[in-house]
């Protein structure tokens, strides 16, 4: 529930309104709007941002590294 926007966590399926890009296009928006094939880029760009975003967040940071920043070998 914490992606879900709280003016839509009381909807049936909560999850359909997600923002899934920068232009808030939901699950939603394209089920009305958009293909089958947008609407599976989209879940899946969502889905693979998501997951590295919070990998990022659970990995810890050595002394002296910006989080997210990456080393040079």
């Amino acid at each position: 529930m914490q992606f879900v926007p709280p003016p839509f966590r009381d909807e049936k399926v909560p999850c359909r309104y997600i923002p899934l890009d920068q232009q808030s296009e939901t699950i939603q928006s394209l089920y009305r709007c958009g293909t089958a094939e947008e609407l599976e880029a989209a879940v899946g760009e969502w889905l693979m941002n998501t997951i590295q975003k919070l990998e990022l967040e659970r990995t810890p940071v050595p002394d002296g590294q910006a989080k997210g920043s990456v080393a040079e070998a």
